[in-house]
């Protein structure tokens, strides 16, 4: 039996993020709640009052890009749990000063 690791987290898988900012990545929805990508500060989408936050959005996942599901799909393949792996992300997207953000999120078996 092969174990799917990931980092716990949910994703849009529309790739809508591209079409509206100009970005290619994965745009993080939810940081599953105390898994890896919360504990390491992964921000998924929120919404305060009558603001609506954009999660994070994944833009690479070791030294390789990610630009859609497939690709962090195929970057998270063959890594084993219990390491750490370094993602990329842009955070603050829509806002005046969206930021690069690089954190080392652990690997778990996710099914």
């Amino acid at each position: 039996k092969v174990e799917q690791v990931g980092i716990g987290i949910e994703i849009d898988p529309l790739g809508r993020i591209e079409r509206r900012f100009g970005i290619r990545g994965v745009l993080v929805l939810k940081a599953t709640p105390g898994g890896p990508a919360e504990r390491a500060g992964v921000k998924g989408v929120s919404q305060a009052q009558n603001t609506f936050q954009l999660g994070d959005v994944i833009i690479g996942i070791g030294d390789k890009p990610v630009e859609s599901y497939d690709d962090l799909y195929n970057a998270l393949d063959g890594l084993k749990p219990g390491g750490k792996v370094k993602v990329k992300l842009v955070r603050g997207l829509g806002r005046p000063d969206p930021q690069e953000v690089n954190l080392a999120i652990e690997l778990v078996v996710v099914n």
